[in-house]
């Protein structure tokens, strides 16, 4: 089946920018627990807070472990890395706890294919790592920076994560955020609001899969996705004075709403309002952006599985169209389609960072980068995957001394290698 949904996600998962920290400590640490130390000790770190004090105060004692702070103008006030840039950030939430440090070391970064199991940094990881971070970036990590959020994503950063979100739950995320549109659309919205529609949801994807069960594997999955519905549906079932998700607890529809939620405010896909009937709290809104990139990436998506197996559903869109819908949305159709035949030129600056000691380079993860640097710059273009794989197999027939590839050894990409001049 291969159904693509990241199935253990849980709420200390809502912030990708932590994703970055794990990359930039990866080379003090080779387990998960040596990790896990790394990212408490530096996260957890006090520094000075000398500005907004006053409603840091206030906010600070809505949080666990808040304490009775109060503020004094003469002095600053000293609290964690992470509480500071959470507070400085438009969500002010997605701080770690203990337990929230060790849920999010060993699944997100993981699940999303950026570091391997001894928490080197993979191809993947390696295009944040090495071209989307700048030194005063990674330095934030490790000292707190007044300068820049890290926390916070850039628009290439924003194209990367989602690139890889929909790798590794599109099939659950894209109906997901297909529903929010189709349900709230100008509306603002909570994470109760949209778990009200989780179970119909839930019965959609499993109708459209329910045919793609080939192996055991595939048969766990869709047990595990209807045991969501049923839990969900139990929660939402409730008494009101019994829904004790209403009050923080760690529920089902929780772990699953809200990570992806604040994933699509990190990817600018959402932003948070505050809540008219109740000034305290914060609701959600969709984005122009997200409006236009989900609506564009729904409607592909669906048209697709009516003639592709739901399995390769997916794929076949982030191969053929991911790119324009990120220029329609992002970029508001400024961009124009590579149409030259040199796609050496395109692949020549992300190549240049990517490659490895042997000169080849994971063409999937190059392309990645290549787009997001081509779509930065004053003329903006833009090249789909499959585009490229018949673009890449020309230049080697035109010219093998010049360009070489290969597959690779799981027969989903290519290795690429290109002499330089």
């Amino acid at each position: 089946m291969t159904f693509k949904w990241l199935s253990g996600t849980r709420r200390s998962m809502q912030r990708l920018g932590y994703c970055k920290a794990v990359l930039i400590f990866s080379d003090r640490a080779r387990t998960s627990a040596g990790m896990i130390d790394i990212m408490r000790t530096e996260l957890t770190k006090k520094y000075p807070l000398t500005s907004f004090k006053q409603k840091y105060c206030k906010w600070r004692k809505t949080l666990p472990n808040g304490g009775n702070r109060t503020q004094q103008d003469s002095e600053p006030i000293w609290d964690q890395m992470q509480y500071i840039y959470i507070f400085q950030y438009s969500s002010q939430s997605g701080w770690l706890s203990r337990l929230g440090f060790n849920e999010y070391v060993e699944y997100l970064p993981k699940k999303l294919q950026l570091i391997d199991s001894i928490y080197d940094p993979t191809n993947m990881g390696e295009v944040l790592s090495k071209a989307l971070m700048d030194n005063m970036e990674k330095k934030s990590f490790e000292m707190i920076s007044d300068k820049i959020n890290p926390l916070s994503l850039t628009i290439q950063q924003q194209i990367y994560f989602l690139y890889n979100i929909l790798v590794a739950d599109g099939d659950f995320f894209i109906p997901f955020a297909s529903s929010l549109l189709s349900n709230f659309g100008e509306n603002s919205f909570s994470y109760l609001d949209v778990g009200e529609k989780l179970p119909k949801l839930i019965e959609i994807i499993g109708l459209i899969f329910s045919g793609a069960i080939y192996i055991s594997d595939d048969r766990k999955q869709m047990d595990s996705l209807i045991r969501l519905k049923e839990t969900v549906e139990k929660q939402i079932n409730l008494p009101f004075d019994e829904k004790i998700e209403r009050i923080g607890s760690g529920s089902r529809r929780e772990q699953t709403n809200v990570p992806r939620l604040e994933w699509m405010l990190d990817m600018g896909l959402l932003k948070k309002v505050k809540n008219n009937k109740l000034e305290s709290s914060l609701t959600y809104n969709l984005t122009k952006i997200g409006k236009i990139f989900i609506k564009e990436l729904s409607q592909l998506y669906e048209k697709t599985l009516k003639f592709s197996y739901p399995e390769e559903s997916l794929q076949n869109v982030l191969d053929n169209s991911f790119f324009s819908i990120i220029n329609m949305s992002y970029f508001a159709g400024k961009a124009k389609p590579f149409s030259g035949n040199n796609v050496l030129s395109f692949l020549q600056d992300g190549y240049k960072i990517m490659k490895n000691a042997y000169g080849y380079c994971l063409f999937r993860p190059l392309l990645l980068l290549s787009n997001i640097l081509a779509l930065s710059k004053p003329n903006p273009l833009f090249l789909e995957y499959s585009h490229a794989v018949k673009l890449i197999e020309s230049a080697y027939q035109k010219n093998p001394s010049q360009f070489h590839y290969t597959i690779d050894r799981f027969s989903t990409d290519y290795q690429v290698k290109i002499e330089q001049e």
